[in-house]
Order: C-alpha cells, then sequence, then structure tokens
C-alpha cells in the first residue's frame, strides 16, 4: 500500500513540476488565450489605396496557401462575406491572395497575408499578422486565425 502511494505522489509531483515547465515556456500574452483571457486583438491597419483600388467589390482573387486548410477556410470566409469573387485559376484574377500560416506555442496558430500582382508576381502589401483566439464558437484554432485576418483586417479596411 505504501509503495502505491508513493508512486502516485511522484507522479503527481511530476505532473505539477512538468505543467509549470511548460508555463514558462510560453508567453504571458498566449498563456492567456490559452486559458481563457481576453484576446490581444490585432492593431488597427490601414491598407494603401492602390491594394484597396487593386481588390474593389467584386474583384476576382485566386487564392494560394501552402496550408491547403488556411486556403479553404478563406475561400469559406470570403464566400460568406460577397465582397470578392474567387476564382480557380490566377489568370483570370485581378489579384492573388497568397497566405502564411505558423504555429507559435500551445495550438496558436499565426497568419497573414501577402497582396500579389498576378501580372508580375510581385509582393504588393504584406497584411499584419494575426492569431488564433480561443473561442467556443469557433474550436478549429487555424480557422480562427484566419477569420481574425478577415475580421480586423480585410472587413476594416475593403467596404
Amino acid at each position: 500500500m505504501r509503495i502505491v502511494f508513493i508512486s502516485v505522489l511522484i507522479i503527481c509531483s511530476n505532473l505539477l513540476f512538468a505543467q509549470q515547465d511548460v508555463n514558462t515556456n510560453y508567453e504571458d500574452e498566449e498563456m492567456e488565450v490559452l486559458f481563457g483571457g481576453k484576446p490581444k486583438l490585432p492593431e488597427k491597419e490601414i491598407i494603401p489605396g492602390n491594394i484597396l483600388k487593386m481588390a474593389d467589390k467584386g474583384s476576382k482573387v485566386f487564392l494560394f496557401s501552402a496550408d491547403n486548410n488556411a486556403a479553404i477556410h478563406s475561400k469559406d470566409f470570403i464566400e460568406e462575406w460577397g465582397y470578392w469573387q474567387v476564382t480557380p485559376d490566377a489568370k483570370d484574377a485581378d489579384f492573388i491572395l497568397k497566405f502564411h500560416t505558423r504555429v507559435k506555442g500551445f495550438f496558436n496558430f499565426r497568419v497573414k497575408a501577402d497582396f500579389i500582382d498576378p501580372a508580375t508576381s510581385k509582393v504588393l502589401y504584406t497584411t499584419q499578422e494575426v492569431r488564433s483566439v480561443k473561442d467556443k464558437n469557433e474550436p478549429n484554432r487555424k480557422r480562427s486565425a484566419v477569420k481574425q485576418l478577415f475580421e480586423y483586417v480585410f472587413k476594416d479596411n475593403f467596404k
């Protein structure tokens, strides 16, 4: 009986110390979001006029990302928003949106987008990087990050 009690005590103390080690590896801000704190919203971004003109309402956009899910989520948000038209061929596009995703910390996804001129393949503008937030209505963290990009960057600029 003593051996079982001591074993349980050792396991519990190891778990406690392991959790403390994990906590020290993440930024305070990420830990707040992970455990239900208030998320830090992206800074107000002002997209330049030449980009606003190129990507005007009704423009055709080709979506690209090395992360296929980011492109799928973006397509869903664009179709729901109705501001741009998604085209399956880059040759038909007025502009290209290339999404960059990465993971930072524990399931904290980050995303930013490049506006690319399809004629020259040059990046004309890159948005700020936004992150996923804990949201009971949106449990998919990658989708949450893409949603933040649309809500706080695209929709604030393209009206």
